[in-house]
């Protein structure tokens, strides 16, 4: 595996702090899938560090991107764009889920990266 570049590893630790800002926000205001769904304020509080999540991927060199495919990273900026877009509304289905489940696995991968390095 090659070295990963200080840009690449300064883009990772930013996505890796936006999960955690995620998971504190979660805690902190006890926000749940029924809360997420019904409080604007709440979902856009947690939307914005996904945002952010997919504006650093976006960021990430060609050869990260190679070398870590197993993590999605065009799905990332994707989410993204759908978003900040709108392309519509947003699935507040989808969206908890995203953040449920895909956050909490993205930092683990990322945070593996970089102890890797």
């Amino acid at each position: 595996m090659s070295a990963l570049s200080t840009r690449d590893a300064s883009i990772l630790e930013g996505i890796v702090s936006n999960c955690n800002s995620i998971e504190d926000r979660i805690e902190r205001h006890r926000v749940d899938r029924t809360v997420f769904i019904k409080q604007a304020d709440l979902r856009e509080m947690l939307l914005f560090p996904l945002i952010q999540i997919g504006e650093l991927a976006n960021h990430l060199s060609e050869q990260a991107l190679a070398t870590y495919d197993d993590i999605p990273w065009s799905d990332i900026v994707g989410m993204r764009h759908m978003i900040v877009h709108g392309y519509g509304t947003i699935d507040t289905t989808w969206a908890w889920t995203t953040i449920a489940q895909d956050v909490p696995e993205l930092k683990r991968l990322c945070s593996s990266i970089l102890e890797g390095r």
